[in-house]
């Protein structure tokens, strides 16, 4: 996956805004968002791309637990990754995203 954009969210109600746009609970986002001591959130755009082969890892005991992102014991190579999206369904869900986090943009 690319990271193609990220927001520090302050508060929970500019979250709900993102609603249907990801697979996460409300529950699960309010909590989320109330743990630790900032009281924020940050939210990434991501593009996501299909390897041409399926590859299976070993579980590691350092890749459970609750974690952002964790680095693989092993590269894997990326070549021949195709997007899961094309370009113009990809680029709708950017705008979307970018909608719900700012509307104003919709007339700019």
């Amino acid at each position: 996956a690319t990271v193609v954009a990220c927001h520090k969210l302050d508060s929970l109600s500019m979250v709900e805004r993102l609603r249907g746009q990801h697979i996460w609970r409300d529950e699960v986002i309010a909590q989320r968002f109330d743990w630790g001591k900032s009281k924020n959130i940050n939210v990434l755009a991501v593009r996501v791309f299909r390897l041409p082969q399926k590859i299976e890892l070993p579980m590691r005991p350092g890749y459970g637990g609750c974690k952002s992102w964790i680095e693989l014991d092993r590269e894997i190579s990326i070549n021949d990754a195709t997007p899961v999206l094309d370009d113009g369904a990809f680029s709708r869900k950017v705008i979307q995203f970018q909608i719900a986090l700012d509307p104003a943009s919709l007339i700019a």
